[in-house]
């Protein structure tokens, strides 16, 4: 089963974020998708996600996410991924870190996995 998971995300230059589709190796479907960044409000729909996506690249120099998948769920065609993200960025001069708890939600259409809900929740200590 592949949905485009890698263990390391890493930051792709703005030019690999299309107007629709995918960025990174996730497929978002364009009508009803949801993410909700740690402690943000949830978007929804591609172009409200992609944008919120312009905007962190764009106040940050490098950005890396290491992933720890703790539960792959597969029904028929809906599944969930269950994982830690350790994210390190660099934005200005200054190195941040931060871990969240995270689900996906993957629907498969046409034979491809889709990103269909992202909700990321901060790690408190």
């Amino acid at each position: 089963m592949g949905f485009g998971l890698s263990r390391r995300f890493r930051q792709l230059p703005i030019r690999r974020l299309p107007n629709s589709g995918s960025y990174t190796r996730f497929d978002y479907i364009s009508i009803g998708s949801l993410c909700i960044h740690p402690g943000r409000k949830a978007l929804k729909g591609w172009e409200t996600i992609r944008q919120s996506w312009l905007q962190i690249f764009k106040a940050t120099r490098y950005l890396e996410i290491d992933l720890d998948i703790m539960s792959v769920e597969v029904s028929g065609d809906l599944a969930y991924v269950v994982l830690v993200e350790k994210v390190m960025q660099v934005a200005g001069d200054r190195r941040l870190e931060a871990s969240s708890m995270a689900t996906n939600t993957f629907e498969r259409m046409g034979g491809q996995w889709y990103l269909v809900h992202h909700h990321g929740s901060p790690i408190m200590g």
